[in-house]
């Protein structure tokens, strides 16, 4: 650790910049600076709607932020800043959109990506990603789907089904909670 203070200052602008570095490097083309509440990207003082955010969606399309629960946010931008407020998403993570596939809750779906990329010998990606709120909330929902696709369930929470079934699901619980 530490202890001289401009040594820890250093320090910190270092790790920050790494921050900003691998964000802006799992950005890829998707990335839209306008929305980004990633300070490299567009500062606070420059947006034009100040306290204000918006998303992108799968489809390119933007929506008011925060999502509503279940909205699916496949912006690397978007994750990004749901991670940095605290919030969690349930992911479909897998080699192929036919599966098998892992369905979890997470706050950083890169490092989640990352940690499983570590044990696995495919080339795994992120297949999707849906906004769930809160710890508690997040929890019931990822245990709702968990227990509705149990009959395809393999080891722990990896299943045997495609991503479509997964989506589907995904609906079927977010229409019976409005």
């Amino acid at each position: 650790m530490l202890r001289h203070p401009v040594l820890r200052q250093l320090q910190k602008e270092n790790m920050q910049q790494k921050q900003r570095e691998r964000h802006v490097a799992t950005s890829y083309d998707r990335h839209d600076a306008r929305c980004c509440l990633f300070p490299r990207c567009l500062m606070a003082e420059q947006h034009p709607d100040l306290g204000k955010a918006c998303f992108q969606v799968a489809g390119g399309e933007k929506g008011p932020w925060p999502p509503t629960l279940g909205q699916p946010v496949n912006d690397p931008c978007s994750l990004g800043s749901l991670a940095r407020l605290g919030a969690l998403v349930v992911y479909a993570i897998g080699a192929r959109e036919d599966g098998p596939i892992k369905i979890g809750i997470t706050s950083d779906v890169v490092s989640r990506l990352s940690a499983l990329q570590t044990g696995n010998w495919q080339q795994l990606s992120v297949l999707s990603a849906h906004f769930a709120g809160a710890r508690a909330t997040a929890a019931k929902i990822e245990a709702a789907l968990h227990g509705r696709l149990a009959h395809r369930s393999m080891v722990g929470e990896w299943f045997d089904l495609p991503l479509s079934a997964f989506h589907c699901a995904m609906r079927e619980l977010v229409n019976v909670n409005r």
